[in-house]
């Protein structure tokens, strides 16, 4: 016995008293398709869907004796008939307006050629589906706005019975829905020059006819006018009307185009705003255009991942920062061959970012951004990202932009047995790249927190991790970003005169003397103050 569309296969033997030669036959085989092999004396068949009954086959060995004699079996092989289930047809999505008629059959078919029954269920209130046409008939009423789940669903009548179904979602949008006006950008304004790195564009707020609700927009912004390539396309649904700019991201002295698209709650989607030209500001901060700040440089004996040669030495392999006491020498590692420049990296001072929200509660070295640029659009990369201060305590690496947050970025982060470095795998376009789009770039702002993972659940202010002990330090710290203003408090406890704002300088020059002595820090590998 065996099933339609299943292999039924055994062999047939026999003796001879004599030990005369045996010949093996069977006839008549099913169908073209099954098959005995004489000399391996054995019988294979598939029957083919449609093949149930019962088949008859003699099977018959003979000796080469004279005269010769044969013996023979009639086997009777019974296909039995397996019910193959109905395929019912793709119905799709469905769209109506309110008070607007939506009609459509469904159909199916049935391999076995069984009888076939059509069911719907979950109709929305005044729908009807008829089984004997197969149609669904529906003329939402006004207020009936909204998405509809309904199950259409063919059986068979075959044994078992067999069936197929589809969820058909039907959405219903407002009578005569307006796609919503063209957004206008209010910042920057056309041709403004001079803008921040860190920018944010800023729209009116939006309108649309209907009084339908705000529910994503798609931000763009171009070195090309026409936008055939883009440096960043996001789509979102919290950044709606204000889009601030990821570190990193934009270059210094250059021009840049954006503009952006709104789409209300149904995805009726408004015209592209009208371009905004702007150019970014010359970046003052990074003098010899290395793509790192001048006060964030390190010395050209650093040698943050212990290879024998200055980092300084080797810009295509290794870019390096310096921080604070806290924060060490960062140093980001070209790994993968995809990578074909580590164009910038910087330092962000965490107490800039106000974006609390699933922030961990303690960031070991705070925050830093890299960008690099990669052989191909979409490509993976792998960079090492090298600590000099001790590393041990966290095993958790978070990724942050100014537009998705915080994220956990465990998944494609691997610490090492080093204890002074983590591997990051980044995707252009994808995860680990804030600009959204696959462009040959990657831009990842990041930092590291510790093993034990906490994060804020609301506004709170989060802590930053200054000595192993993981608690704030008590010690000398002025970050190099903050010297110009605590000169000017020192001065203006002196008095503002040429004198005093001088005497402020020295004052402040010896403090930190004081705190390279008490907290000296070396250049190779990790702290060992």
């Amino acid at each position: 016995t065996v099933e339609e569309g299943s292999l039924l296969e055994f062999t047939i033997t026999a003796s001879d008293p004599d030990g005369d030669t045996l010949t093996y036959s069977a006839s008549p085989l099913p169908n073209t398709s099954a098959d005995f092999d004489p000399a391996t004396q054995t019988f294979s068949w598939t029957p083919d869907y449609g093949d149930a009954g019962n088949y008859n086959v003699l099977f018959t060995v003979s000796d080469d004796g004279t005269p010769s004699q044969n013996d023979s079996e009639t086997v009777t092989i019974t296909v039995g008939d397996v019910n193959r289930p109905p395929v019912l047809d793709t119905i799709g999505a469905k769209t109506v307006e309110e008070a607007s008629l939506l009609e459509f059959t469904i159909t199916a078919t049935d391999p076995d050629g069984d009888t076939l029954t059509y069911s719907a269920s979950g109709l929305p209130v005044g729908a009807d589906f008829d089984p004997a046409t197969q149609t669904f008939s529906w003329t939402p009423d006004y207020g009936d706005t909204g998405n509809y789940n309904v199950v259409f669903t063919v059986a068979d009548d075959g044994s078992p019975l067999q069936s197929d179904s589809e969820t058909v979602t039907i959405t219903v949008t407002p009578h005569s829905n307006l796609v919503p006006l063209q957004p206008v950008i209010t910042s920057p304004y056309y041709g403004q020059v001079e803008c921040e790195l860190l920018l944010q564009i800023t729209t009116e707020s939006f309108s649309d006819p209907d009084g339908d609700i705000h529910s994503q927009s798609q931000w763009q912004i171009s070195k090309k006018a026409d936008f055939v390539s883009t440096v960043l396309d996001v789509t979102v649904t919290d950044h709606l009307t204000e889009l601030p700019v990821p570190h990193t991201m934009l270059k210094s002295a250059t021009t840049y185009y954006a503009r952006v698209q709104f789409s209300d709650a149904y995805g009726n989607t408004s015209d592209w705003s009208d371009t905004v030209e702007f150019t970014t500001t010359s970046d003052a901060k990074d003098s010899n255009a290395n793509g790192i700040p001048d006060n964030q440089e390190v010395g050209y004996d650093v040698d943050v991942n212990e290879d024998g040669i200055p980092d300084n030495d080797q810009p295509e392999l290794i870019k390096c920062v310096e921080g604070s006491r806290q924060t060490g020498t960062i140093g980001v590692y070209k790994v993968s061959a995809s990578i074909t420049a580590i164009e910038a990296i910087e330092l962000i001072d965490p107490a800039e970012v106000s974006d609390k929200i699933g922030r961990p509660k303690k960031l070991l070295t705070g925050l830093f951004s890299y960008r690099l640029s990669v052989n191909e659009p979409g490509a993976t990369a792998i960079v090492r990202i090298y600590f000099s201060r001790d590393i041990s305590k966290s095993r958790v690496f978070y990724k942050y932009d100014t537009i998705n947050g915080w994220q956990d970025y465990s998944e494609h982060s691997t610490f090492n047995d080093d204890e002074q470095s983590v591997d990051l795998e980044l995707k252009d376009g994808g995860y680990g790249d804030s600009d959204g789009v696959a462009n040959g770039f990657i831009v990842d702002p990041g930092a590291l927190a510790e093993a034990s993972n906490e994060v804020e659940a609301s506004e709170g202010t989060g802590s930053f991790s200054d000595d192993d002990s993981g608690s704030p330090s008590t010690g000398c710290f002025i970050a190099a970003g903050t010297f110009g203003s605590s000169e000017r408090s020192v001065a203006g406890l002196l008095g503002d005169s040429l004198a005093a704002r001088i005497l402020s300088g020295l004052l402040l020059a010896g403090f930190g003397l004081a705190c390279l002595r008490r907290h000296g820090r070396s250049v190779t590998g990790r702290d060992k103050s």
